[in-house]
């Protein structure tokens, strides 16, 4: 799950580096104002802290 969160992060980076500051950042530029740790564990914090209750299984 972490390396799917990684992915998402590295892509969201990239859009956002396109959509922000009008293209003026790089991804890899912008990555170095973010804390890639502390947002990779809140996601996983969310993600294991949803309830699941109420959702049925829409495969079968």
């Amino acid at each position: 799950m972490h390396e799917t969160l990684e992915a998402a992060y590295n892509s969201a980076l990239k859009q956002a580096a396109l959509e922000a500051f009008e293209g003026r950042y790089e991804a890899e530029e912008m990555s170095t104002l973010i804390d890639l740790r502390a947002i990779l564990n809140q996601a996983m914090e969310l993600v294991l802290s949803t309830d699941l209750s109420n959702v049925t299984d829409k495969t079968t």
